[in-house]
């Protein structure tokens, strides 16, 4: 297969692929009869623990799969959007707001084209009908005609299950997505680079991986299909491919520029309930730096999180006579009113201003634009992007230095002669994808074997777990897990109130922290330890 870049639209638009997404995934159909219909969801979890769906999308093909109709909208979930929803998916309630159509509109349109198909296709199929069908029941007395998603009207299909059969992967009821859409995707022999998570990808994603099993005669459709050669076995093996490729392959590619005129700010925190501690900003105009500003931030009642405070090195000693967010907010508020806003990592620094502004009750500011870094260089950490820019950071995470820096990638971009201008991110940032085996942890290394143990007097021996975050001194986060089993560690993707370590780098998620902090609190005797402490710790044992 050939490499393919996804330009995806996220309001509700039809029509040839091609036109939309910029690139010939499937081929317009030219007999117009519809035969399959893939769907994908996202979704917001309430506190009840029901899910309510914010995104829906489905694509129609014919039988030789041609595409005939593909559909993506925004709906409102009736709940404010959570944190971790905008952090990962960029969808706010500012968007939800401005494109949701409404749940009768949309399900019509959805149970019209379920009416003239004959496969329906998901990837976490039985899934995403039952929450279909929750949803279905809210509109059924406006809506009287509509059928339910049932067996009897269709050919089911999860490409989540016959993916693990079509891989020779184990399936679990336990550990269902232990085959993730991306991982199926890169063994159907698919290099999609970017817009994962975005429903209108995904479905066509899915479709793409249907199409792969059926031309291999693992999915029997009862219609003629030619064999495909496939000539990746495993993931392993095209990973290999992919790093051997990018060895080879060393020059960078910038993405786009933001222009001459912007503001890069960037925000520490003193937990992770996302209240300020730190703000710093940066004005380049003409494509210079003109002015840059730092603000020491008391957090409400000047609390901090320890592990935050080792992170940017802020503590409540520091910021004990410095003024809250309120009282600055007159200062602060005119570098942001109708300014092209700049960030690494955009929807982080977004939430932590909202959230400020909600906590204090104060006006809401009105930004030109959010702007994310991260889309000129591909997802990478900001030092990281710095090193390969040739760009100096002093003093990661201190505010100003990261705004700084911002900046200077911006500066840098929009010289650049390649470079074209990058969508911005209040029409919904497409996240760049990048394959998720740096962060996995395989399934050796989370089985504790003692015997292997050549040192048993460190604090890891006969310790479980759990690691969260991208670590500089291992990339790969695997890397890590394997050492620790060597010491004796019970590596686990979860936490629980048996959890004796939690081990957190750059970017770890902060509902792991939230219920870390809760297994503190309910008063079991949880350590947490970051990158610094774990290198020190390491190197005390000779490890390193």
């Amino acid at each position: 297969m050939n490499n393919r870049n996804f330009k995806l639209s996220f309001i509700n638009k039809t029509g040839n692929s091609e036109e939309l997404l910029g690139l010939n995934f499937f081929k317009a159909s030219k007999t117009n009869i519809p035969y399959y219909m893939m769907f994908d969801i996202k979704t917001i979890t309430l506190a009840n623990g029901h899910s309510r769906i914010v995104l829906l999308a489905w694509v129609i093909l014919d039988e030789k799969f041609g595409l005939i109709k593909e559909e993506s909208f925004y709906l409102n979930p009736g709940k404010p959007i959570p944190e971790a929803v905008v952090a990962s998916h960029h969808i706010t309630d500012e968007i939800v707001k401005q494109y949701a159509k409404p749940h009768v509109e949309i399900f019509a349109k959805f149970y019209a084209d379920l009416n003239n198909i004959k496969w329906l296709i998901a990837y976490n199929y039985w899934n995403y009908v039952h929450i279909i069908g929750s949803e279905t029941k809210k509109i059924k007395s406006i809506l009287t005609n509509i059928p339910f998603v049932d067996t009897y009207r269709y050919t089911e299909c999860c490409t989540m299950r016959e993916g693990h059969s079509y891989c020779n992967i184990p399936f679990s009821e336990k550990r269902y997505n232990s085959l993730t859409l991306e991982r199926l995707a890169v063994l159907c022999g698919l290099n999609i680079t970017n817009a994962y998570h975005d429903v209108l990808c995904n479905a066509l994603t899915t479709a793409k991986c249907f199409e792969v099993m059926v031309r291999d005669n693992h999915i029997k459709t009862g219609d003629a299909m030619l064999q495909i050669d496939r000539s990746i076995a495993s993931l392993d093996q095209h990973l290999m491919q992919i790093k051997e490729q990018d060895a080879l392959n060393q020059k960078i590619v910038i993405k786009g520029s933001f222009g001459d005129n912007f503001t890069a700010f960037d925000f520490e925190t003193s937990s992770h309930d996302r209240m300020p501690c730190q703000l710093g900003i940066v004005v380049v105009r003409n494509g210079e730096i003109v002015e840059e500003k730092c603000w020491l931030i008391q957090p409400p009642e000047n609390k901090y999180d320890s592990h935050f405070s080792k992170i940017h090195g802020i503590t409540a000693k520091k910021t004990c006579n410095c003024q809250e967010f309120d009282a600055l907010w007159p200062e602060i508020r005119p570098y942001f009113d109708q300014e092209k806003m700049v960030a690494h990592n955009v929807s982080f620094d977004r939430t932590v201003l909202e959230t400020a502004i909600a906590h204090y009750k104060l006006e809401k500011v009105h930004v030109k634009a959010f702007l994310c870094t991260s889309t000129i260089l591909g997802k990478v950490r900001l030092d990281n992007a710095a090193t390969q820019l040739g760009i100096d950071i002093e003093n990661h995470h201190n505010a100003l230095c990261d705004a700084r820096v911002c900046a200077q990638i911006c500066i840098v971009a929009a010289k650049s002669t390649d470079s074209a201008p990058p969508e911005e991110t209040h029409k919904r940032a497409v996240p760049v994808f990048y394959l998720d085996k740096n962060r996995s942890i395989s399934k050796d290394a989370k089985i504790q074997d003692l015997s292997i143990v050549k040192n048993t007097d460190t604090i890891f021996y006969k310790k479980r777990v759990v690691i969260s975050g991208v670590f500089e001194s291992f990339p790969v986060r695997n890397d890590l897990a394997l050492l620790l089993k060597k010491l004796g560690t019970d590596v686990n993707g979860a936490l629980s109130k048996r959890t004796d370590l939690l081990i957190i780098g750059d970017d770890f998620g902060p509902k792991k922290m939230g219920q870390a902090e809760q297994i503190i609190a309910a008063g079991y005797p949880l350590k947490i330890m970051n990158e610094e402490d774990l290198i020190r710790e390491l190197n005390s044992i000779n490890t390193l």
